[in-house]
């Protein structure tokens, strides 16, 4: 029987860039925003990671700074930009809806803009009425009908700072619709969870990341409490923090909530929007996390769909801390990264190396995840504040049924000392990482892999090393994977396309096999997520942002990248 054209359109569409051909992908153009200052600052923030929107003809991204831009797609000409010229930090993208583009910017305002040409519409103050201490809005918001949704970043370093409220603004006017703050009011039953007066301006268990959205919940995850790796002044449970929210999007009321961590002291944020998708049936949201767990939740409840475990993890020496007895493990799939720490697993690969992490190991005493942070001797956490998991999330393949998930393997290394009338954490080098001196890890590689799971399983169907490693390839060590951040892109036809690593690398991969594909080198580490449009023409277009910086060593860029098959 003889496709309808439309579908058969799609079907050809949808087979443009395959494995059979990616290795023909050329770069078609390149853009460069402009905006980056002419040395590297110090501050290990600035990083370009913008995915790029693509709506009315138009590609659009937004910069470290919060400067609109829109591109003509087929050419990368700039056609219209918004500048300013506030601090420049990093910027994921923008969101749109009814002819609105809607971003935030690194000195909390929530910006709406007219798509057509960049004109402002109304511009919100995030930090209006909140605690002196900074909040930034630098992800992408969430649509929901006509209401824009934003978390934003808060202080993570001290206790006290702006609420961490989950909000509601209306499209037309950017006015506050309604609000959630995810430290709990004095009438709700999650304030038992915290001891008492420690929810008072406290600030952290925030939405860094975005909130996913179905036709009337949206499913948000937040961040651990602050102060990060000290709680004595927070025992409990801390709900809402580690949490993911589900809430009603019209009003905001909470529907259920799965806590992910109990009383964190580790940054164990939850920084990943939920992938939604459907598990053998039943509606359901994957939650990547910094432990290198993924959580198969049920989206209309809240329960795991392959079951958890609460595990008994060990308390902590520091006095005034109670950490939690149990933490929740789930059942499928296993952990993505290392989580356990012993003598073999040591980097031995050089003796320099190997002397710089055996000095490092022998003067810690708890080791992998959960550990608690030591007074005496350091703790070595695995996985790190980097994950595991990062913000960048699960990519879904629903015609092979694989979700593509990085993960990073460097671990941190600290411990804590008392400082005036608390508890900071410290670390023994230049760097809190558990790597020499030149950031090189100090556990055997892989140091960052890819990895398919199967969604209606749970297991793993392949897993690859992501990446070469500079620092190791220099002296003739390969396959060794290379930590970084930024997520996957997976195509209709059968590829996924990664960066991700600190190696300045673009790649592409076979979705059911792992088989490297095709690599492009840049002049910066590509710390982004792709995306793929299709022209007038129906031509499939590959674009990242490879801006490098960030937390990692190696060159900064202004470059957003374009990639195409060559015309026939």
């Amino acid at each position: 029987m003889a496709l309808p054209l439309a579908a058969l359109a799609a079907t050809l569409l949808a087979q443009q860039i395959t494995p059979a051909n990616v290795n023909n992908l050329k770069l078609a153009w390149t853009f460069h925003h402009g905006e980056n200052p002419a040395e590297r600052p110090k501050n290990d923030r600035l990083s370009f990671n913008a995915t790029p929107v693509h709506v009315e003809g138009k590609l659009f991204v937004i910069t470290p700074k919060g400067t609109a831009i829109a591109l003509d797609p087929a050419t990368g000409k700039e056609l219209w930009r918004t500048s300013r010229n506030g601090e420049a930090r990093r910027s994921w993208g923008a969101a749109y809806a009814n002819g609105k583009l809607f971003f935030g910017t690194p000195d909390g305002k929530l910006i709406a803009l007219l798509a057509r040409n960049g004109e402002t519409l109304w511009q919100t103050d995030l930090r209006q009425g909140l605690h002196p201490c900074h909040l930034s809005q630098n992800m992408p918001p969430t649509i929901f009908n006509d209401l824009v949704i934003t978390g934003g970043e808060v202080p993570e370093g001290t206790p006290q700072g702006p609420a961490p409220l989950i909000r509601a603004w209306r499209q037309s006017d950017g006015k506050l619709a309604w609000q959630f703050n995810t430290i709990p009011s004095d009438n709700d039953p999650a304030a038992k969870t915290w001891a008492p007066g420690s929810r008072t301006n406290r600030t952290g268990a925030n939405v860094w990341g975005q909130c996913a959205t179905d036709k009337d919940t949206l499913y948000c995850p937040t961040g651990s409490a602050s102060y990060d790796f000290y709680g004595g002044d927070r025992h409990g449970e801390n709900l809402y923090a580690n949490s993911v929210l589900a809430l009603d999007g019209r009003t905001g009321k909470l529907k259920w909530h799965r806590q992910l961590v109990h009383h964190d002291l580790w940054d164990y944020d939850l920084p990943a929007k939920p992938l939604l998708l459907t598990v053998n049936k039943t509606p359901a949201l994957v939650q990547v996390t910094k432990m290198g767990f993924l959580w198969f939740l049920n989206r209309q409840t809240g329960e795991p769909i392959f079951g958890a475990t609460e595990k008994p993890v060990p308390p902590s020496e520091v006095p005034g801390e109670q950490t939690h007895p149990t933490q929740p493990f789930p059942n499928k799939p296993p952990p993505l990264s290392r989580t356990t720490l012993t003598e073999a697993d040591l980097n031995n690969l050089t003796p320099e190396w190997a002397s710089e992490c055996r000095k490092l190991y022998e003067q810690s005493g708890n080791f992998g995840i959960f550990a608690p942070w030591g007074k005496d001797k350091y703790t070595i956490m695995l996985p790190g504040t980097l994950g595991g998991g990062t913000w960048s999330g699960a990519a879904h393949d629903p015609q092979r049924n694989l979700i593509f998930v990085n993960a990073n393997e460097l671990g941190i290394i600290g411990k804590l000392a008392k400082q005036r009338d608390t508890w900071r954490r410290i670390s023994p080098g230049t760097h809190p990482r558990f790597a020499t001196s030149d950031l090189v890890p100090c556990t055997l590689p892989p140091w960052n892999t890819l990895n398919a799971i199967d969604v209606n399983t749970g297991n793993i169907a392949w897993r690859i090393p992501l990446g070469e490693l500079p620092q190791a390839k220099a002296k003739g060590i390969n396959n060794t994977g290379a930590y970084g951040l930024g997520g996957a892109l997976a195509t209709q036809g059968g590829v996924v396309f990664i960066g991700g690593t600190a190696d300045q690398h673009f790649r592409a991969f076979d979705s059911q096999t792992g088989k490297l594909l095709w690599q492009h080198k840049t002049n910066a580490s590509v710390y982004a997520t792709p995306m793929l449009f299709k022209s007038e023409s129906g031509k499939e277009t590959i674009v990242v942002s490879a801006g490098g910086g960030g937390f990692f060593p190696g060159p900064l860029s202004d470059e957003l990248l374009a990639f195409q098959l060559p015309t026939p």
